[in-house]
């Protein structure tokens, strides 16, 4: 890393937990969380991670039509969907040709999970391959009621897709042709998905959008060529990350500039948060927040003001939420030195800013959500000075504004180390009643470490411990 109104949010991160998206006008009991997987191994450049969270190299494409409605269909009720170069898609048309829905099961008794507080997804794959990964966590998309939850299977000989309800039918798969061509970024938004697919690992990318329950379309198609690229759903469209920041149209792919290749708000962009149809994003040579409306870049959240460099935010239509983070001394990574909070209306800053409490010195971290006046972030216990790599240890600790009470749940981030069977990692979404984050476990119906979502009620987690916010002003 270099030197340092009712609205729902929707939050979408990226590769290694660094992209965040989203919110609109909509009653305020929830929000909108979307947290795309890393990406895979075969769709990403060689050498050192990038700042940017390593989004593809591919040249600007441009839009194209998917064709006509594919004709075939099955007699398993499946369609074959032939706009994807060289790759054709399966998907399920009649209802009794989807998959079932989702299991929740109790997560395994875990130290540090309230008890009964928590519930894991069942991974449920009939032919795994011989090696992993076996299951992929990409987003959550929250709108209203409605929880979607997008990740992927990895079969013996196929890969796929799926948008499924957390409590209901899943919502839409796509099936690929064969275990080479992979799914990517996209996610859900409201009625609309996206995703990325890689055709039979070539050096082709194409763009699948469309709305539930209607024919899917290739929006564009990209050849590898040396730009970094990622894609984000949105309500307002898909967010596209060039050197520059776009939104395309839903239904046309047409690209609306948001932030220019030459602005910092383009530069090393690592967080995406949409609020009132304005998207929020944490970029810069020195990590900034900026918000994005049609007349260009404003600053929000301000270097040397507001923090020394912003480590992750978290907005909402009431208060927006940031760490300041500090360079260790050995120059190996970076610690949070206090969380903040200030009340965020109308797209600023309003009031005193507020310090929230924290046990001491942090490792950085860059996952953070809003919803319903809960904050959920990730924490990491601080990293050994001198040492090449990061923390091992970590947890979720939530502030619910509403109750004026805090938790702070304890887990180890490789998931199933003893005396943790049940890993919490970066929370994706948070309800009126519910954060739901990547979880991972030993699931027994693969015999393998699985990779899926966990759901934590928030009424479960016991009286937590009052706290209040410290005045700190702007110096």
């Amino acid at each position: 890393m270099a030197a340092p109104t009712k609205t729902r949010t929707r939050t979408l991160l990226g590769a290694g937990g660094s992209l965040v998206l989203l919110a609109w006008a909509v009653p305020s009991c929830g929000t909108t969380a979307q947290t795309p997987s890393e990406p895979d191994a075969a769709l990403v450049d060689a050498g050192p991670p990038k700042k940017d969270g390593g989004f593809l190299d591919l040249d600007a494409g441009t839009a194209v039509d998917a064709g006509p409605r594919p004709t075939e269909i099955g007699e398993d009720g499946w369609a074959t969907f032939y706009g994807v170069p060289a790759a054709p898609l399966r998907y399920p048309v009649r209802a009794d040709a989807f998959p079932p829905p989702v299991v929740w099961e109790p997560c395994n008794e875990t130290p540090g999970i309230p008890s009964g507080s928590c519930r894991r997804m069942r991974i449920d794959i009939p032919d795994p391959p011989a090696q992993g990964p076996w299951s992929s966590v990409q987003s959550i998309d929250v709108d209203g009621n409605a929880v979607t939850l997008v990740f992927e299977y990895a079969h013996a000989t196929f890969n796929e897709r799926y948008f499924a309800s957390a409590d209901g039918p899943v919502r839409a798969v796509f099936r690929t042709n064969s275990r080479l061509t992979r799914a990517s970024f996209g996610g859900a938004a409201g009625s609309h998905y996206a995703t990325v697919f890689n055709p039979n690992s070539g050096n082709t990318l194409a763009l699948v959008t469309g709305k539930f329950g209607e024919e899917p379309r290739v929006l564009k198609t990209f050849t590898s060529s040396g730009i970094h690229y990622g894609w984000l759903a949105s309500p307002s469209g898909v967010i596209e990350r060039r050197f520059d920041v776009a939104m395309l149209d839903w239904e046309t792919g047409a690209r609306s500039l948001l932030a220019g290749v030459t602005t910092d708000a383009a530069r090393d962009t690592v967080q995406y948060q949409e609020l009132a149809g304005t998207l929020h994003v944490k970029a810069g040579r020195i990590y900034q927040v900026y918000k994005l409306p049609p007349s260009g870049p404003e600053p929000v959240l301000v270097a040397g003001r507001d923090a020394r460099e912003v480590g992750s935010f978290a907005v909402s239509d009431r208060r927006i939420a940031w760490t300041s983070i500090v360079k260790d001394a050995d120059n190996n990574g970076y610690s949070e030195e206090a969380l903040y909070v200030q009340d965020f209306t109308n797209g600023a800053l309003h009031g005193t800013r507020g310090r929230l409490p924290q046990p001491g010195r942090q490792e950085y971290s860059s996952d953070a959500r809003f919803g319903c006046d809960v904050l959920a972030r990730h924490y990491r216990d601080p990293r050994a000075i001198g040492s090449p790599g990061g923390s091992e240890a970590g947890g979720l600790e939530i502030f619910d504004f509403r109750t004026m009470r805090t938790w702070r749940i304890p887990t180890d981030l490789g998931y199933t180390r003893a005396p943790y069977p049940t890993g919490i990692g970066a929370p994706l979404a948070v309800t009126c009643t519910e954060i739901f984050t990547r979880s991972g476990y030993l699931e027994p119906s693969i015999g393998r470490v699985g990779g899926g979502f966990a759901r934590l009620e928030i009424a479960k987690l016991g009286p937590g411990t009052p706290f209040v916010v410290t005045p700190d002003p702007v110096p």
